[in-house]
């Protein structure tokens, strides 16, 4: 077979089967990141959306595995998200309106269980009604810097060793989660109170 003759056989596949090559090429391209890149994947049994300065993604990853392990049970076929929004100032100031919005919006779609924040945004916050009380939390007894909505992590060793500025931050639980129980253990382990 000689090359024009090598086009013209191809150029008639073509015509007849390019819906096909097509339609096959998209599945393909559509399957693909399912097998490939959602195998490490795992639901989320907890997300905490932690706003302020923003932490390297090796301490991320680190403060994440081990709020996993210290929480979950072993096995567990889920983990503790931790997602870090950078952010200077208050989040309800007029130069973060855009991320306030996102906050509200995520709060709404109940994307966000926990939520490390600001003090004053977390009293504009807690004015909503926006979070649990905290009632069931020991540290709230004895703690005189934190009231019944939230609990104050300024100087927390936890975060503040994984690089976080805890320095007027409150931490509080949000009155739509779905995940309550593995909410508080995290709060708890934050405070060191978990067993």
């Amino acid at each position: 077979m000689t090359k024009i003759q090598l086009m013209k056989e191809f150029d008639s596949i073509w015509y007849h089967y390019k819906t096909h090559f097509i339609v096959g090429i998209l599945v393909i391209a559509a399957l693909v990141p399912l097998v490939f890149f959602d195998k490490d994947q795992k639901t989320s049994a907890l997300n905490v959306t932690v706003i302020g300065n923003t932490i390297g993604q090796k301490e991320q990853q680190s403060l994440q595995r081990e709020a996993s392990s210290k929480i979950l049970k072993a096995d567990s076929k889920s983990e503790i998200k931790l997602n870090f929004w950078q952010l200077n100032g208050q989040i309800t100031s007029s130069a973060n309106v855009d991320l306030f919005q996102k906050l509200l919006a995520q709060i709404t779609a109940k994307n966000i269980d926990i939520i490390p924040i600001d003090k004053n945004d977390f009293l504009l916050l807690s004015q909503q009604k926006a979070f649990i009380k905290l009632d069931s939390i020991k540290k709230l007894n004895n703690d005189k810097t934190s009231n019944k909505y939230g609990i104050d992590i300024t100087g927390n060793e936890i975060l503040r060793n994984a690089g976080y500025d805890t320095e007027n931050k409150m931490m509080a639980i949000l009155s739509n989660t779905e995940r309550e129980e593995t909410a508080i253990k995290f709060v708890q382990w934050i405070t060191n109170e978990y067993p």
